[in-house]
């Protein structure tokens, strides 16, 4: 192969990795967008449904909703259940691949006050072979509800964990 030909392989490559990064990052927040690089493409979108846990924990003589995560199933863009979303957090695809997270950025969901915010993760660990082995960041957008309650914690609340419902879209981004 001559090299005019594999630099016109390469730059159509680029170009349609490009269009696939700006289409996605088109309604990103900039803190949490995935840079347009030769290194990393769009590997899947999945959505997720499910819920973000709470309980009700004492610290210091006050009460707090205290964080303790999601439980999620991850579905394809036809609703077909394609994995779960777990503490860890943890994203477990159906064909045993997992990767865990660790919050990079946030960003609020401006589109949506009540929503837990919009979030860029580095994969700091993954087990098995298949979809998700080789994820290295993961952005977390399109979210809806899953914000503690508003309900002001009391000592009537110790212990009490809450299940509040949420959506979002997860990318999963991979070396090229």
């Amino acid at each position: 192969m001559t090299a005019a030909i594999c630099f016109v392989i390469l730059l159509s490559d680029f170009q349609a990795f490009a269009q696939t990064t700006a289409s996605v990052n088109k309604d990103i927040p900039e803190d949490i967008r995935v840079a347009d690089s030769l290194y990393l493409k769009l590997s899947c979108t999945l959505n997720a449904t499910g819920f973000q846990v709470y309980q009700c924990t004492k610290k210091e003589d006050k009460f707090s909703w205290e964080f303790k995560g999601p439980e999620a199933y991850l579905l394809d863009s036809t609703g077909k259940k394609t994995g779960m979303h777990s503490v860890g957090p943890v994203w477990e695809y159906m064909d045993g691949s997992k990767v865990v997270g660790n919050v990079l950025k946030r960003a609020p969901n401006a589109k949506n006050a009540d929503a837990i915010p919009l979030l860029l993760l580095d994969v700091t660990g993954r087990k098995g072979k298949g979809k998700f082995s080789k994820v290295t960041r993961i952005q977390r957008v399109n979210t809806m509800g899953g914000k503690e309650p508003a309900a002001k914690p009391e000592a009537s609340n110790e212990g009490q964990i809450v299940w509040v419902p949420y959506t979002a879209t997860y990318h999963f981004y991979a070396p090229k």
